[in-house]
């Protein structure tokens, strides 16, 4: 019999440290320091922004995104959803295979700004794009459950 399993709702989770003096310190993303906030503003809703516009502003200019490489500890983290994170490996392997969204538009007979809004983490999920985008970097899906 299969066993249910909870809903996955967060792939990428970013662990985050404290800098400065207990009065005026800032939040900073561990593995992307360039994120923060500060202290007197935190939330998570707040850091979770902070996150998604640093990923949007990497995806404008073509830059690779910084994936978490440290642990999560108990404490203070900022997510991506499993949606976001998907688009976030997609876009980080068009950056290192070159590809544009132009060139992927083109080699799919799509709208280029098909491609970008398919790719847009603040757009839903279209599983089926992605694996065509994928397809074309001459990559494939490999999904499991850990």
């Amino acid at each position: 019999m299969l066993k249910t399993v909870g809903v996955l709702n967060s792939m990428l989770v970013y662990p985050v440290k404290s800098v400065g003096a207990v009065s005026s310190y800032k939040l900073h993303l561990t593995d992307w320091p360039e994120v923060c906030l500060p202290g007197s503003e935190y939330s998570r809703e707040k850091l979770n922004a902070a996150l998604r516009a640093a990923v949007r502003e990497h995806m404008r200019v073509g830059k690779l995104i910084p994936l978490p490489r440290s642990r999560p500890r108990d404490g203070i983290d900022a997510r991506l959803s499993a949606a976001e994170s998907m688009k976030v490996l997609v876009l980080n392997e068009m950056v290192r295979s070159g590809a544009s969204c132009h060139s992927l538009a083109q080699t799919l007979c799509m709208p280029v700004d098909f491609i970008r809004a398919g790719l847009d983490i603040s757009q839903p999920l279209n599983i089926d794009l992605l694996e065509r985008i994928v397809g074309a970097l001459g990559r494939r899906w490999v999904a499991y459950i850990a």
